[in-house]
């Protein structure tokens, strides 16, 4: 039985070369055949690991718990009695005049309509401002930029 048929383990991964690894010269000094002593693994300094970076924002999933009733639902129920009521209390006709035209409707129609249109009216200022604005900026940070390439 040569040493190979001994063990396991293929020559090359024992460690050694032609012959086969041999459990009792591992256990013992060559020569004097006394026992080994036992020596602590010598520790070798961990390897520095690079910070992962984060690419983008943290996806967070946010888990609704709750009684179950969504604001945007309650605060519109609210706004719809409110309108119901304005417009029971507010059914008396009114009359509205603009340049040749004459218009006849409950009071509550007119005031409703009168509110849309102011809305719609601020929405149009408001986004010929925000425009102006955003454009204004643009220009901006444009002679900043070819300032400080100078």
């Amino acid at each position: 039985m040569s040493a190979d048929d001994r063990n396991e383990l293929p020559p090359l991964a024992a460690g050694s070369g032609r012959r086969g690894h041999d459990p009792e010269s591992d256990a013992f000094d060559r020569g004097t055949g006394s026992p080994k002593r036992a020596t602590a693994p010598e520790k070798s300094k961990p390897e520095p690991v690079a910070p992962v970076k984060k690419e983008g924002p943290v996806e967070r999933h946010h888990e609704f718990v709750g009684t179950g009733v969504f604001w945007g639902l309650v605060v519109g129920v609210v706004l719809a009695i409110i309108v119901i009521v304005f417009a029971a209390l507010n059914t008396q006709d009114a009359t509205v005049k603009v340049f040749a035209w004459d218009w006849s409707s409950p009071l509550f129609v007119v005031i409703l309509v009168s509110l849309i249109v102011g809305i719609v009216l601020d929405e149009i200022v408001g986004l010929v401002y925000r425009s102006r604005r955003r454009r204004r900026l643009v220009e901006q940070a444009e002679l900043k930029r070819l300032r400080g390439k100078r």
